[in-house]
């Protein structure tokens, strides 16, 4: 495969996906055809798109205030939860009998943005000529691009561990389940590292002034 193949591959083959979604994410599975460097490039667009729309879209559509966004926070938001899903899905998959792999978890995740990759900036160029009454448009054009997502999302994951319908819906709410879980656990840690923190700090400072 020469490079101008290779280049025509990783980017042609997400739309394969959006168009034949059981064929692509099958042959991603068995036939190697899906690429470990688009989950990386996947995030990394979402992130830049996500950021220009919150930056961009007409204020009388969004309501964000001019300088209240954090470019940082985003990238942040959108990077944790998305190796969040992937860690939870793969951990509740692991005693759910599934046959997917944790990257192959990542790669369907990543396959399945492409319809928001490819919707946010338009959408965000189209709100700005967009009047207030005319922001239903805008709602239904993003929440047509989610619901696309979650499709596909739950297509990849059903062909990954090779699953029933019925058992996919469950190791999708077993996987919310699990995100709660490890942000709880996150969230106690970070807790009692700030308070071990505090009373090592204490420690020091009463030794100082007994010395």
């Amino acid at each position: 495969m020469t490079r101008k193949d290779k280049v025509k591959h990783f980017f042609g083959y997400p739309f394969y996906i959006m168009s034949h979604p059981f064929d692509g994410f099958y042959d991603m599975k068995f036939a190697k055809k899906g690429r470990v460097g688009f989950i990386f490039f996947a995030v990394f667009f979402l992130c830049i798109s996500q950021a220009i729309q919150e930056t961009y879209t007409h204020y009388a559509i969004s309501g964000n205030l001019p300088g209240t966004f954090n470019t940082v926070h985003l990238f942040y938001q959108i990077t944790g939860f998305f190796v969040l899903f992937c860690v939870a899905n793969w951990s509740v998959s692991s005693i759910m009998n599934g046959e997917g792999k944790f990257v192959e978890i990542a790669m369907a995740t990543a396959y399945a943005l492409t319809p928001l990759l490819v919707t946010i900036i338009p959408v965000t160029i189209i709100s700005r000529a967009l009047a207030y009454e005319e922001s239903a448009f805008y709602g239904i054009l993003n929440g047509i691009a989610i619901f696309y997502f979650i499709v596909l999302e739950f297509v990849g994951i059903l062909t990954v561990h090779n699953y029933t319908v019925m058992k996919t819906v469950g190791t999708f709410l077993l996987t919310v389940c699990a995100i709660v879980i490890i942000i709880f656990l996150a969230v106690l840690l970070f807790t009692l590292m700030q308070q071990v923190q505090v009373f090592v700090s204490g420690i020091i400072t009463e030794l100082r002034y007994r010395t």
